[in-house]
């Protein structure tokens, strides 16, 4: 596993580890992205893929982590849409057309794909109890009483391993930008 600071610095130097590395930790959340776009899951891996090949083209032009998330997401975005011109698909009105070509819809769907992808990533290391109960009472929303039947524990397991789960969440996730919108969503 990569450090994620100096994963650029690794693929840049034609590391072919460091392109598989972004390409497993990417490739499925950019395959989800373009399907947003294009609603068919082959055309969106075929746009993904080309778009990877890409990267891996331009593998020097790319500073840091974040210019290589940028250049994927934007050129998938990119792509769908010529895909859709290309394919003249019929979408449902040219206010539809309008609003996924907008900013305002890639921005939506960045933060939502970001997010998600760092809660995965820190929801992993959690213990597994105190995991387990986050995801079941926040995340999927059943009450205390429901987790505490799921998991056949007591309710009060349940309080103090939620409260653990909150509390491992707010330490991991300290030097985030966007802790602060996670813990809002939660709480």
């Amino acid at each position: 596993m990569f450090d994620w600071k100096f994963l650029p610095r690794e693929f840049r130097k034609n590391e072919g580890k460091a392109f598989e590395y972004i390409f497993q930790m990417l490739y499925p959340r950019l395959c989800v992205f373009a399907n947003q776009y294009l609603e068919d899951s082959q055309a969106s891996e075929d746009v993904v893929s080309d778009i990877m090949f890409e990267l891996w083209n331009k593998k020097r032009s790319f500073e840091n982590l974040e210019s290589i998330k940028a250049f994927l997401f934007i050129s998938v975005k990119n792509r769908a849409l010529t895909y859709l011109r290309k394919q003249k698909v019929c979408l449902k009105n040219a206010e539809e057309i309008k609003y996924i070509s907008s900013e305002e819809f890639f921005k939506e769907h960045i933060i939502e794909d970001e997010l998600s992808g760092i809660i995965s990533r820190t929801l992993e290391k959690l213990p597994e109890k105190a995991r387990r109960v986050f995801e079941l009472s926040c995340i999927e929303g059943l009450k205390y009483k429901e987790v505490a039947e799921d998991l056949n524990v007591s309710i009060n397991t349940v309080k103090s391993q939620r409260a653990r789960a909150i509390q491992l969440l707010k330490e991991l996730l300290k030097n985030e930008i966007i802790f602060g919108i996670i813990f809002l969503l939660f709480q």
